[in-house]
């Protein structure tokens, strides 16, 4: 039987919560716009850190797939 591992939720708050809210720290309205926000994610909201500077859960993801992908 495999076990389910429960993963950490990101340090920051959902973009999209925030512009639900009413609270995008962009002062953006539409959902839309986290899917395209460079601070920030509709999963995870980091302004004003670019993805790098915050090592959010996005930035690790695609780092891992980078070194999955190096030796190909």
């Amino acid at each position: 039987m495999s076990e389910v591992v429960k993963q950490a939720r990101p340090p920051y708050p959902r973009g999209i919560d925030l512009v639900k809210a009413g609270e995008c720290p962009r002062g953006m309205s539409n959902l839309l716009t986290c899917w395209r926000c460079l601070m920030g994610h509709a999963t995870e909201c980091h302004h004003p850190m670019d993805c790098e500077t915050a090592n959010c859960g996005h930035y690790r993801q695609a780092q891992a797939l980078e070194e999955k992908h190096r030796g190909d």
